[in-house]
């Protein structure tokens, strides 16, 4: 009998082997992922509504929305193309119409599924010290959530704006909610959409760093609800925003800090060590530490300023890496199984890319061997449906589109590079309009290059406002797309304003003629500042060849 028990055992284990490499068993090449990422974003197209939105039910339509957004401007970007806007892009009227969705009104002009509400923001108090600190980072008394369940959608439209690529693009909707005239751009309401995440961080007792689906400002304890899932998605969308050029109030990290501290499973010898718990209300009874909220947990400690050698997140990275091969879908991603947990996979890839963290360690001598990414990408092209470039687990939503989204996310990992080769030069003044009714004027100056195979784009950019005295020096060139017909060109980098460093710029260029016929040259700022238009002398020279 004991002969036998062993023999079972031995095929159990050799059944679950064979299992393994039945899914993994050959590697992804770089053609085999290309060739998925091409059919899955074409069964996302061609699952868009009539009205914009993606999804079979109303109420997850802008979530599934802005992810399918991310990832139909993402692959623009990686085509080269000049925007995901660009009307050569074969995906552009998808893009227009999902923003025109996100953006919509109803017949009395107000917004619908978007801006479902525009909340006048108040002080903030910060955490159990009551220090009262202030939300609206840029004064104009606005926060924007996008509609009910709010902290998730809200992150996710975040990083919808960011992964644009279009800071300056008004909003599809025309949607002018200061009364102004003019309507709001993508950047204008990124800032906003992150002020209301920092007034709608919990306080107050294991609430405070976290998100509940709704505001919690100046909340929480046991009247409160937060949890590590919609705080995933609050931080994804807080880091999105510091990528568009947003200001996130410093204490937001201050409180994250405490959360970090009240969610994450302390090392005692159990199997939960360093993982990340649900609800900090449901302990002990119903801890539910998994991937999914660890790989969030991981984000969140490189958010709030965490590095590798930071004792909790090497305590993070021991749970992922001890639950790695589990072969489930909760605690673990899904590793030998199909379908995988691709939201599990999703956020453990958002905290990997964020932490730097190409290899891990699986065999536990403390020196990373292992690619993640290639056994994600290997798992995501076995898992494929070869009928019609899908993928479908039905563990969240009844619908294959958030699933596709999340694998679709997962396969590319980040926004490409916004890189095409050229070479681009110009100077010369642009008019600058003043309050008086008259205009003053700012110079420019500019070269930047890139060529296959460079790390990044090479050149300089100085602008001086001759009328406040600013001047704009570039620290480092980040991104050039120049157009197929070297006609336009974008390009971005970091720089200093007036000598202080951390702020970034977005410039547009035309070469319309020579010697400088009508060019056009635009700037626009992190610190809010923009300006631009038909230079007033000089010359934007876009090079046939680099």
């Amino acid at each position: 009998m004991q002969k036998k028990t062993v023999t079972l055992a031995l095929f159990v284990i050799l059944l679950l082997s064979m299992t393994v490499l039945t899914t993994t068993a050959r590697a992804a090449t770089e053609t085999d992922i290309e060739n998925a990422i091409a059919r899955g974003v074409a069964y996302l197209a061609g699952r868009q509504n009539p009205d914009g939105s993606w999804g079979s039910y109303a109420y997850y339509s802008v979530a599934l929305t802005g992810l399918v957004l991310m990832k139909l401007e993402m692959r623009a970007y990686e085509l080269h193309y000049e925007s995901p806007f660009d009307p050569l892009y074969p995906y552009s009227s998808n893009v227009i119409a999902g923003w025109k969705f996100i953006f919509s009104k109803d017949g009395a002009g107000y917004p619908v599924y978007a801006l479902k509400q525009l909340l006048s923001l108040q002080d903030h108090t910060a955490g159990a010290s009551g220090t009262i600190d202030n939300p609206d980072t840029n004064g104009n008394g606005y926060g924007i959530h996008f509609s009910y369940p709010q902290v998730y959608n809200t992150g996710i439209i975040l990083m919808a704006l960011e992964a644009s690529g279009t800071p300056d693009r008004a909003n599809d909707g025309g949607i002018d909610y200061d009364g102004n005239g003019i309507a709001e751009t993508f950047k204008q309401i990124a800032q906003d959409t992150a002020d209301w995440l920092a007034w709608a961080q919990g306080d107050l007792v294991n609430d405070q760093g976290g998100y509940g689906y709704d505001q919690l400002d100046n909340t929480g304890g046991p009247s409160a609800w937060t949890d590590n899932s919609n705080t995933g998605y609050a931080y994804l969308g807080l880091a999105a925003a510091e990528g568009f050029g947003c200001t996130v109030p410093a204490w937001v990290r201050t409180e994250l800090n405490v959360w970090i501290t009240t969610i994450q499973d302390p090392v005692d010898g159990n199997p939960d060590d360093g993982g990340s718990y649900y609800n900090p209300d449901w302990l002990p009874w119903n801890p539910m530490v998994n991937e999914l909220k660890s790989g969030n947990l991981v984000f969140q400690m490189t958010f709030y300023g965490d590095t590798q050698a930071v004792q909790r997140f090497k305590d993070a990275m021991a749970y992922i890496a001890r639950h790695w091969n589990d072969m489930n879908n909760d605690p673990g991603w899904g590793h030998g199984i199909s379908p995988s947990n691709y939201q599990a996979m999703f956020c453990l890839m958002k905290g990997f890319v964020y932490s730097k963290i190409d290899l891990i360690d699986l065999d536990g001598d403390l020196t990373p061997e292992y690619n993640w990414y290639n056994e994600f990408a290997t798992v995501l092209v076995s898992q494929q449906n070869p009928a019609d470039g899908s993928w479908f687990s039905g563990m969240y939503v009844d619908d294959p589109t958030i699933d596709t989204a999340w694998a679709l996310l997962t396969l590319e990992k980040v926004v490409p590079p916004r890189l095409t080769p050229g070479k681009v030069t110009g100077g010369g003044q642009i008019a600058i309009p003043l309050p008086s009714l008259k205009t003053g004027k700012a110079s420019f100056g500019f070269n930047i290059m890139y060529q296959e195979g460079d790390p990044a784009p090479k050149g300089e950019l100085q602008y001086v406002d001759h009328t406040t005295k600013m001047i704009v020096h570039s620290e480092t060139m980040t991104s050039l797309i120049v157009s197929k017909d070297k006609t336009k060109a974008t390009f971005r980098g970091t720089c200093t304003i007036n000598g202080i460093g951390g702020f970034t710029f977005s410039a547009y260029v035309e070469d319309k003629g020579e010697p400088g016929t009508n060019d056009v040259f635009k700037i626009s700022l992190s610190n809010g500042i923009s300006a631009g238009g038909t230079l007033l002398n000089g010359n934007i020279q876009i090079h046939k060849k680099p």
